[in-house]
């Protein structure tokens, strides 16, 4: 058994930030394409309902790895005939940003129904209201949409942040050196592979726990805001 080197320690702690950015990132991208999603899903016109349903659906069935791939490896073949095209050297995609994207897609389907289903929860007295006075658009959205979803949306996405967190991990796959990737090498250089996924382990759910107390911390302070106003 190899004794253990404390750099190892040092270079997973790096790669918790690039877990952290990959995941960060993802995410805000899955936000940004859920919000467009439901609005195809929640619109009156067919073919956009239509296109929500089948994008949801899809990336509900099929794995996150294979995403991954898809994304990886079809980027590879779609910039090679650019290069091709534009007699240039070959470009080849950065496995961050692909990973990214990938996450972010997958992350965005499930998104999409929590603020679906938070959307569909206000009454509708609410938003009819507020259209009586003439409030379309972006304010009727900014004041009574959001505010009114926030709440009951707030629990699923600290569950689909949590989701993400841990679909990050895949993204290993392609070369991306955050966490798992570097207990791997870690536990193949050194032999000891139960403390490097131990620490791996350790340090994902460091970031779980802090997310999760941050989320109940907006939920108290949602909460809080509501019964003053009451």
């Amino acid at each position: 058994m190899s004794a253990f080197d404390w750099n190892w320690l040092f270079l997973l702690i790096q790669a918790a930030w690039v877990t952290l950015y990959v995941a960060g990132f993802s995410f805000i991208l899955a936000v940004l394409i859920a919000i467009l999603v439901v609005y195809g899903r929640l619109s009156s016109r067919p073919v956009l309902r239509r296109a929500a349903q089948a994008y949801v659906w899809i990336l509900r069935g099929v794995p996150d790895l294979l995403i991954i791939y898809f994304f990886f490896f079809g980027g590879i073949l779609f910039l090679s005939d650019i290069s091709a095209f534009l007699d240039s050297a070959a470009i080849v995609p950065s496995p961050i940003i692909t990973g990214i994207i990938a996450v972010g897609i997958t992350s965005s389907a499930l998104l999409s129904e929590v603020f679906r289903g938070a959307v569909l929860a206000i009454d509708k007295i609410y938003i009819e209201s507020a259209t009586a006075f003439g409030m379309t658009g972006r304010k009727l959205l900014t004041r009574i949409i959001i505010p009114l979803a926030l709440p009951t949306a707030l629990p699923g996405i600290g569950n689909i942040w949590l989701t993400t967190l841990k679909a990050s991990s895949l993204v290993s796959v392609v070369g991306v050196m955050e966490i798992l990737r570097q207990a791997q090498i870690a536990a193949g250089s050194t032999r000891l592979p139960f403390i490097f996924y131990s620490i791996a382990a350790l340090l994902y759910m460091a970031v779980a726990l802090a997310s999760s107390w941050w989320v109940g911390g907006w939920e108290r302070r949602i909460a809080a805001k509501k019964g003053a106003t009451q």
